[in-house]
């Protein structure tokens, strides 16, 4: 009897001698699967030491035993019938070629000990093996299989993709063909070409090869095997690099319930598991749960490592950035701050990490507003990048664009438009140009530009950046809003007011889709849109707007936030527009104190508010009062800004106005003429606030004394800037607007007529002046004109009723009877909807063809 057969009789004997009293004399399954992988590893170390005789009583009873166990045709049975298949072979070989076979598996050995620290040695050795195998064992055998298999793993380390793709792919053809369908060394197989096929951009081959080892490995092993768990780790990165988030949660979410089904609970590959579940959570901006993920993760880190090791550096580092996210600054400052000190204390002074940690932590300062202390991060980080990394490196950009954000808010413009200019450049060198990080550089390029009154430059970089970002990012991304909110605001500082309403409303909409309802950045476009509403006159909704804002922001923010302040600000601007005085007032001394509680005492905004102040206590004809608070709203705005700036021409104005009411007129002309003289320097020569320090000018004239040429020449000059922005807004198609301005001009021109009307004085320019305005059209006459034929009847008798509504809403903003069709006692609010639908109306018909 041969060794097989007495071990398949001893096994058959126990079985049937066991066969009436199962329960008393058959070992528990628990003893049999101890037995049978006992007389495996034995089997495979007599094997390893090429003693192949000795191996086949082991193996043949461990064959048995999975039989009994496992079944036949499990795929751990057939591990166990191929090795007692290879000792059995081996065995039968003349001595030579047992020995050939000794010295092909050793070299598999010495292979596979040098796979890591010499790997081109490692790979001779395993080419030197597969030839071996396949001489004395054949081509589809699991041994080639192994040893192509280890080759594909020792060509990854080398980073040879194509190598590890074509060595992993020879290994799969055998497998497929030899191997059960739900054994593992399967799922190895896809698993490792996969890895390959990511390595060589092949993304979407690489799910493939993952889903399908999941798929194999499910089906062979225990539900809570770690292989599962890391290859749904694996099939996680990739959806993360496809940017398939929902997807990456859910592998990585299966992979982390299944560690902590199978391992212990401070387990490092379950703090792995959470952390890399946190990326995810974090890119879905779930930052309640990426914060718990990344919380869990650190703690488990805590208990496993010294306290200074690098998984603790990232830990603190993605806690911290999700800290920032949900506006925990204290936190996130904290956070990052242990981070630096760990990595002052592990890597030299100049190490690119420390320069990673300081841009952290120099972001998070400038959220707290600690300008000066964010600004010395960043130049540090900055210097140590410049250091270490190649000029047009990306992260040396990134230091760039943080700085450049920190010098924004110091009012350091042009230090931050050279930060954000080279940034830019760095960026257009290194990436594609539908990059989005080159959409954020000029999105704050586009913010300095802003801050400098470069409105037309501004608008260009808002674009610029909106449309590559619409281009790289999902429809309702938040930073598309980002962009859109930007460009709304030029585009009203530009008084382009239906552009940046549509602009603002479509930011608004994203927002309100992406974030959360009480989101800071929600209020921020609700402030920008109210601000439009109210130029556009649009008071009630301007009002809600500005309300619904400082209602998210004192939930959102301690009380005495700036934001808080200038939702009051616009929200009393409002206010004021609607004639309800008090309660204006009312918002604007509650924005003055929080900014003089949490602003330095120079600081600008504190002097808008002043301003604004000052401009409801005229209006309520507290003119001392006003007086006061734009005479220190003038100061304070001449120690902060340059001489030239505009925003000092407004105070001067608006402190003239206030002389002007108390009879100071001396004192009032010159405020007003040195208004004059900055807003020529510093403004375009049509520039709508060059009119208004004239029309001031001209009435003050016309108060104190007789009107001299120098009234007609103001009046007529404002007149005449009045006229260009009338037609600049006809050109834009800003129909609204146009009314606007209309009705803006009644004033001057009815000053202009006082000053000029005198017997004997030449009528032509008053004749000139009026007539411009009166003959005025608005932007979708000329657009119709262009587009249809007038002799056309049809089209005739709609240009004709066109004509005459036009005529009749002018007429309302002049307030000129020869041109108004309806009674003065008619409700003008009323009528005026009425006729605008009527335009509307008349438009459509004449719309293109």
């Amino acid at each position: 009897m041969n060794r097989r057969h007495f071990w398949f009789g001893l096994v058959l004997f126990v079985s049937l001698a066991g066969s009436g009293r199962p329960a008393l004399t058959q070992p528990p399954l628990s003893e049999k699967a101890k037995q049978r992988d006992e007389l495996g590893a034995k089997a495979d170390a007599l094997i390893q030491e090429g003693k192949f005789a000795d191996a086949i009583e082991p193996a043949t009873a461990c064959v048995w035993l999975f039989r009994e166990i496992d079944g036949p045709t499990h795929w751990r049975t057939f591990d166990a019938e191929q090795r007692l298949k290879l000792a059995e072979t081996a065995e039968g070989f003349p001595a030579d070629k047992r020995q050939k076979l000794r010295d092909v598996m050793a070299a598999e050995a010495r292979a596979k000990k040098a796979e890591t620290a010499k790997s081109q040695d490692a790979l001779k050795l395993a080419h030197t093996a597969r030839d071996g195998y396949r001489e004395l064992l054949g081509e589809e055998t699991p041994e080639v299989a192994r040893i192509w298999h280890l080759i594909g793993r020792i060509d990854l380390g080398t980073n040879d993709a194509m190598g590890a793709k074509e060595a992993n792919e020879s290994a799969l053809k055998i497998r497929r063909r030899i191997l059960p369908v739900s054994h593992p060394d399967l799922g190895r197989s896809f698993s490792n070409l996969g890895t390959a096929q990511l390595f060589l951009s092949d993304k979407q081959g690489a799910i493939e090869s993952y889903q399908e080892a999941i798929r194999i490995w499910k089906a062979g092993l225990n539900a809570n095997d770690r292989l599962i768990a890391l290859g749904l780790h694996s099939l996680g990165n990739v959806q993360y690099l496809l940017q398939e988030y929902e997807a990456a949660k859910q592998s990585r979410a299966e992979a982390v319930a299944i560690f902590r089904k199978a391992l212990p609970k401070d387990d490092h590959d379950i703090a792995t598991s959470l952390t890399y579940l946190g990326n995810v959570q974090d890119a879905l901006r779930d930052y309640e749960a990426a914060q718990q993920s990344y919380t869990e993760a650190l703690a488990s880190y805590r208990k496993a490592h010294p306290n200074d090791h690098p998984a603790i550096v990232i830990s603190l580092i993605y806690l911290g950035n999700v800290q920032h996210a949900l506006r925990e600054y204290e936190a996130a400052k904290q956070s990052h701050t242990e981070a630096l000190a760990i990595r002052r204390k592990t890597l030299p002074k100049d190490h690119p990490d420390i320069a990673t940690s300081l841009n952290n932590l120099g972001v998070v300062q400038h959220s707290l507003r600690e300008y000066e202390a964010a600004k010395q991060s960043h130049t540090e980080a900055l210097a140590i990048k410049r250091k270490a990394l190649p000029k047009d490196h990306l992260d040396i950009a990134t230091s760039l664009n943080n700085l450049g954000l920190v010098l924004h808010s110091l009012r350091e413009y042009e230090a931050a438009r050279q930060s954000h200019t080279e940034a830019l450049t760095i960026r257009r060198k290194t990436l594609p140009n539908d990059r989005h990080d080159i959409a954020t550089s000029l999105n704050n390029l586009g913010n300095v530009m802003d801050s400098l009154r470069e409105y037309e430059a501004a608008k260009q970089n808002y674009t610029d950046a909106l449309a590559i970002r619409r281009k790289a990012l999902p429809k309702d991304h938040p930073d598309i809003a980002e962009s859109l909110n930007n460009l709304g605001r030029v585009l009203y500082s530009l008084r382009e007011y239906e552009a940046a309403k549509q602009n603002h409303t479509e930011a608004l909409t994203i927002r309100r889709k992406a974030l959360p309802k009480d989101h800071p950045d929600i209020a921020s476009s609700l402030n920008g849109l109210g601000n439009v509403q109210n130029s556009l006159r649009e008071h009630e909704a301007a009002k809600q707007s500005h309300t619904e804002a400082i209602a998210i922001y004192r939930k959102a923010l301690p009380i005495n936030q700036s934001d808080i302040a200038m939702s009051l600000n616009n929200l009393g601007n409002v206010q004021h527009a609607l004639r309800e005085y008090e309660a204006a007032k009312q918002s604007h001394t509650e924005a003055l104190t929080i900014r003089r509680k949490t602003l330095p005492n120079d600081h600008p905004d504190i002097a808008t508010s002043l301003n604004n102040l000052g401009n409801v206590l005229y209006t309520l004809r507290e003119y001392e009062a006003a007086k006061q608070s734009h005479t220190e709203a003038l100061a304070i705005k001449r120690r902060a800004l340059p001489n030239d700036r505009p925003d000092i021409a407004t105070s001067l104005n608006n402190l003239g106005n206030a002389q002007h009411a108390l009879r100071d007129y001396e004192a009032a002309k010159q405020n007003y003429t040195e208004a004059l003289a900055i807003r020529r320097k510093a403004l375009p020569n049509d520039h709508p606030d060059i009119a208004t320090s004239l029309n001031n000018l001209g009435f003050l004239e016309l108060c104190s004394r007789r009107p001299s040429a120098a009234t007609i020449e103001f009046l007529n000059e404002a007149l005449t800037i009045k006229r260009a922005e009338h037609a600049r807004l006809a050109g834009i198609q800003a129909e609204a607007e146009q009314f606007v301005t209309a009705n803006d001009a009644r004033s001057t021109l009815g000053m202009f007529l006082s000053a000029t009307l005198d017997p004997g004085r030449d009528a032509t320019p008053v004749f000139h002046q009026t007539a411009s305005f009166k003959g005025a059209v608005t932007a979708r006459q000329y657009w119709t004109r262009e587009i249809r034929n007038p002799k056309d009847a049809i089209t005739a008798e709609l240009l004709r009723k066109l004509t005459i509504v036009d005529r009749e809403l002018l007429g309302s903003s002049l307030s000129d009877p020869s041109v108004s069709r309806f009674p003065e006692s008619a409700d003008l609010k009323k009528r005026l909807a009425e006729l605008q639908e009527q335009r509307k109306d008349l438009e459509r018909q004449l719309g293109p063809v």
